[in-house]
């Protein structure tokens, strides 16, 4: 309704003169209470102030807050006394009486209790299937109270009409109304209806218990906060817009019917005096004025017709109120507001607070225009231009500017493209970034510690420890720039192939452009530069010499610069830094132009192709089949261009590409290629994805064994070094040392392809290094040659032992023991009985690769009586060589036993001269086990000898040497190993000193015969036979100095044996073993 229309006229403001009296005669009441609460206002006083035709009203609203006062403060409540006082008034003493109905209703106990009124100082009332617990808020109408719902166990609020059962039918019409209205919306941001009712003929409905502030509460809490105010507006007009959408005007909307729930939302309520746009109820009267005069809108300030504009005023009345900290019209009198609200304009809000934006500031008062018609058309359209301002985006309430016309034109014709840049910057930034802390800034973990001893203002900002990003630095770039495509479609919203084409153009330049500047061109720059450091290196050495620094800088020579071979010593440095220094200018330059166009043309084709590929997709695919396809063909393209563009830079800056193997390369190409054209000729997904797949499963292969393990570069250096080696042995300059050159290049490369899993390669370049310093070996030096004859043998031995560790690594015994056989070849009987390692090793191998023959034929090769091949000296070391050997066999194969056996058998039946017996007897010895039980350690005093501790008794050694005992008792610990190993007491015990401990076992004769034993122990020892001491070394000597020998006669049958081992000081333990007259090993050791 246009308010120029609008007529205010003399009964008009007669009208609200008469409401206003009354409301502050109740005003007044209400603060006479206040102030004398053992002094209540007499009823009658204030009734007799007003006209006839008004008394009844106000006795009704009188006594209802008489009646609240009197409840807070617990006064006598008389119902009889308010109609004696209204009595002299010519009111029906009756009329008041009628509210006693009310209070029944209120304070009514739970259906099965009785209904009298509560005592004084009660405060728990029941009503109907409610348990009331607080007043929350009353209006002029109703009255929410905090209550309970019995059934149900929930906290809920519950409204009741204020005037109870005197309730007019217009009020309880209303009332209803209200109830119906909010039930039949659905919101999160508008409060539920549970139930609506009539108990005791008091009207109620129970509603969601908002646990929060009004929004007039919080709202000068918040009135700083522009965002949090434009998200509060948006989100309350977007809950009237679903009301607004079902027919319900609210008409009332102000900070106080906006709650502010747990989450920070806001929730409308209160829809006591909602309209329907369907249906007119009858119950507002033509010309009547509803709603709070602060934020009511100029057809209601009138009593005009009313529309959804009606509660978009409103909304922007209570932006305004955030904004200002006060409401667009805001007068000493209710009707001086309301004639305001007619006549006038609201002052900017800007007046009131700076910090309001111009665009918000013009949605506030779009919303505050005095004709409906200048309005946003809906609540909706409100929440959308709140929205656009919190976004930046154009308004609907203004024309955009020349700028956005731009944007828009652009947007049009060529898509969003003020999202070129942003992508180019992110993807360009990041990618350099990640290329530059995995190559250089990696190397800075190294040195950090010399540049904590500088002062921190000399340390550059950059010197951090970023190696962590090394194992992720490829899946993020990767991530990366399979993303370039999709992000330029969607974003720039590309509308054509050729928009596809400039917008993919655009972000790959300049995200090239970026990703050179911002890490990936100093990284290719410093490839460009490793030969001038290197360089730098060696003038380095020269200036501080060490040891045979002379040696390694000539190797460097002629390794790199041959025709330096015979230039003195001092006039290196300044060569080399003259040559380093013009090398390093030129790198620079040369890195800084390649490095560009290789960074350009990697970006744009990733940028052009997926970007063309993705906006196919986007504009002819569904959303689901165009981001599978999408990903499909630019992950597989990635991994193409990351594969050959890497081997292509290391080919250009060190001379070789890093590919080693180009059979798993040759595959990923190949499945690759179906990929991509899978994509590009729409076949099915199933076909896609499955590509897909196999190439990057092949890829990832791939990289996890090569690039994840050593860094290209160093593989593409090595295979550049072997070339270089080769076309210079070509020209038979200096042969000798360029075969030595060759060997290096050789045994680093085949230390390379171990590390990476590819073993058989590493032993062929490592044999081929082999082979290439015994050439060397063939030629003659001179006062140049960087490797002397000894160190050509060095060299070779190095190789083997290289040799032996890997076929170890990779389970290729038989290449560790053709290495180790070649390095033994020369030995002497001294190697063998001195270099343990290298011997004791060797004998495992022969274990792991399970050749017993050559493990015997090298035993026998190193004993000087080679007639006496079975005599116990030599059975005994091969019985140690046998059992070492299955310790590495044991790594193999867990059977322990048979292979033992075999090896032993194959042994014995080399021998000349044994019998069967012999033979059956010497392998059972081999493979014989031995069971000990142990008690202990016990303590002993430091001052005690070894003879003292010997001879002290203990209660668990006066118990194993009952000749009564029946069993062992339970022991600390067992032992179960072959027969003749030693028991390591300080390993299975404790490292403690001065103390004893006690091993018990039984052995098994067949026959009567004389037993020899021999037995060494660390430190003295006793030993009993059944209970009959057999043995007594109080000797405190090492291990292999305190063994002793003795014979004891046993008769066929069982014997039980114990063991008794004293410990003065560091290690402690013993082995025992047993033999027949011949001092062959016999079986008589018992398992448990």
């Amino acid at each position: 309704m246009n308010h120029d229309d609008t007529s205010w006229d003399k009964e008009t403001d007669q009208e609200w003169d008469g409401e206003l009296a009354l409301d502050r005669l109740c005003d007044r009441f209400e603060q006479a209470w206040k102030q004398s609460p053992s002094q209540p206002p007499s009823l009658a006083d204030f009734v007799g102030m007003v006209s006839e035709t008004q008394r009844a009203g106000l006795a009704r609203e009188l006594i209802q807050i008489d009646r609240d006062y009197r409840r807070t403060h617990h006064c006598e409540l008389d119902e009889d006394d308010y109609g004696r006082q209204l009595q002299p008034l010519d009111l029906d003493p009756n009329e008041p009486q009628a509210t006693q109905a009310e209070m029944a209703t209120l304070d009514s106990a739970h259906p099965d209790a009785n209904r009298s009124m509560p005592k004084q100082g009660e405060r728990i009332r029941y009503f109907g299937d409610y348990e009331i617990i607080s007043e929350i808020a009353r209006g002029g109408m109703g009255v929410v109270y905090r209550a309970r719902q019995i059934s149900l166990n929930r906290e809920i609020a519950l409204k009741m009409i204020l005037s109870g059962n005197i309730a007019g039918e217009d009020q309880i019409r209303r009332f209803q109304i209200e109830a119906e209205s909010a039930a039949g919306l659905d919101h999160p941001g508008i409060v539920p209806i549970y139930d609506i009712g009539n108990f005791d003929g008091q009207h109620y409905f129970s509603m969601k218990l908002i646990e929060g502030e009004s929004l007039s509460e919080v709202g000068a809490k918040i009135g700083q906060d522009l965002t949090r105010i434009v998200d509060v507006v948006a989100k309350t007009a977007s809950a009237v817009h679903h009301a607004h959408q079902r027919g319900i005007l609210h008409r009332d909307l102000k900070p106080a019917n906006v709650l502010i729930d747990a989450d920070g939302d806001p929730v409308v309520t209160d829809f006591g005096l909602a309209r329907s746009t369907e249906h007119d109820h009858g119950i507002t009267q033509t010309g009547a004025v509803m709603g709070t005069p602060g934020f009511m809108s100029p057809e209601q300030a009138t009593g005009g017709g009313v529309t959804t504009a009606t509660d978009v005023y409103s909304l922007g009345a209570i932006l305004y109120q955030l904004l200002c900290g006060r409401p667009p019209h805001q007068k000493d009198s209710v009707l001086e507001t309301l004639r305001s609200v007619v006549d006038e304009t609201p002052p900017p809000p800007r007046g009131f607070n700076a910090d309001v934006h111009a665009d918000l500031e013009l949605i506030c008062l779009h919303c505050l225009a005095k004709d409906p018609r200048h309005r946003y058309e809906n609540a909706a359209d409100l929440a959308t231009d709140l929205r656009a301002f919190e976004a930046g985006q154009p308004l609907m309430v203004r024309p955009p500017s020349v700028i956005e016309m731009m944007r828009s034109w652009l947007s049009k014709n060529f898509g969003n493209v003020i999202w070129i840049p942003v992508i180019a910057t992110v993807v360009g930034v990041l990618f350099g970034g990640l290329i530059w802390a995995g190559t250089i800034g990696s190397d800075y973990a190294s040195r950090l510690d010399t540049y904590d001893k500088f002062a921190p203002g000399d340390r550059p900002w950059l010197a951090k420890d970023y190696s962590f990003l090394r194992p992720i630095s490829i899946p993020l770039m990767l991530l990366l720039t399979t993303t370039i495509g999709w992000a330029t479609a969607r974003l720039v919203k590309t509308k054509n192939r050729l928009a596809d084409v400039s917008a993919g153009l655009g972000v790959g330049l300049l995200a090239g452009l970026l990703a050179f500047v911002s890490g990936f061109g100093p990284a290719f720059v410093r490839g460009m530069t490793a030969g001038p450091r290197e360089d730098f290196g060696v003038i380095t050495g020269l200036a501080v010499p060490e040891g045979n620094t002379e040696r390694k800088v000539r190797q460097f020579l002629q390794e790199k610069y041959p025709t330096l071979r015979g230039v003195p010593t001092s006039e290196l440095p300044t060569l080399l830094y003259m040559k380093a220094d013009g090398d390093t200018e030129a790198a620079i330059m040369t890195g800084t132009v390649l490095g560009t166009c290789v960074s350009l043309i990697i970006f744009t084709i990733l940028g052009v192709t997926q970007t063309w590929v993705a906006g196919r997709l986007i504009r002819n695919e569904t959303p689901w089949r165009s981001r599978i396809s999408y990903m499909c063909f630019t992950i597989v393209l990635v991994c193409v261009l990351f594969l050959l563009g890497s081997n292509f830079a290391t080919w250009i800056s060190i001379g070789s590409g890093y590919i080693i193997h180009w059979l798993i390369p040759a595959f990923f190409l190949a499945a690759s290629a179906v990929a991509l054209m899978a994509v590009h000729r729409k076949s099915p997904l199933f076909i896609q994805g499955l590509s897909t797949i196999v190439a990057i499963g092949l890829f990832g292969g791939f990289m996890s064994t090569t690039w994840m393990k050593i860094p290209p570069p160093v593989i593409a250096g090595r295979i550049a070094a072997i070339k270089k080696a080769k076309s210079r042995i070509a020209k038979s300059e200096n042969l000798r040392d360029d075969w030595i050159l060759l060997t290096r290049a050789h045994a680093t490369y085949g230390s390379i392809l171990g590390q990476i899993g590819d073993f058989d390669a590493g032993v062929e370049h490592l044999k081929l290094a082999a082979t290439a310093i015994e050439e060397a070996g063939t030629h003659s030096a001179d006062e140049y040659t960087i490797v002397p004859d000894k160190g050509i043998a060095e060299i070779k031995n190095q190789l083997l032992e290289t040799l032996v560790n890997l076929g170890n690594r990779s389970a290729r015994y038989d290449v560790s023991v053709d290495a180790m056989n070649e390095m033994t070849r020369t030995w002497l009987v001294e190697d063998f009985e001195n270099d343990l390692k290298i011997r004791n090793g060797y004998i495992k191998l022969l274990g792991q690769a399970d050749r017993v023959d050559q493990l015997i034929a090298f035993a026998h090769r190193f004993h000087l009586d080679e007639d006496r091949p079975g005599d116990r000296e030599t059975r005994n070391k091969i019985q140690f060589f046998l059992r070492y050997a299955n310790r590495g066999r044991l790594e193999v194969e867990n059977n322990q036993t048979d292979w033992l056996s075999q090896a032993a058998q194959k042994y014995a039946d080399s021998v000349d001269g044994w019998t069967d017996a012999q033979k059956q007897t010497y392998v059972n010895g081999v493979i014989e086990t031995q069971s000990f039980l142990i008690y202990g350690p016990i303590a002993t005093s430091p001052e005690m000898s070894v003879r003292e501790q010997l001879d002290m008794s203990t209660e668990i050694e006066k118990a194993l040497l009952d000749p009564s005992l029946e069993a062992f008792p339970e022991p600390d610990l067992s032992s179960n190993d072959l027969a003749g190993r030693y028991i390591d007491f300080k390993e299975r015990l404790s490292e403690s000193e001065n103390q004893i401990a006690y091993a018990a076992t039984t052995i098994h004769l067949e026959t009567a015969q004389k037993i020899r034993f021999t037995m060494a122990s660390d430190d003295g020892a006793k030993v009993w036979i059944d209970s009959k001491l057999v043995l007594e070394n109080a000797s405190n000597r090492h291990l292999s100095a305190n063994r002793k020998t003795f014979d004891v006669d046993l008769i066929a049958g069982s014997h039980r044996m114990l063991l008794k081992i004293s410990q003065a000081a560091r290690d402690w333990g013993f082995w025992i073993g047993a033999m027949d007259d011949n001092e062959f090993p016999i079986e008589i050791w018992e398992t448990e």
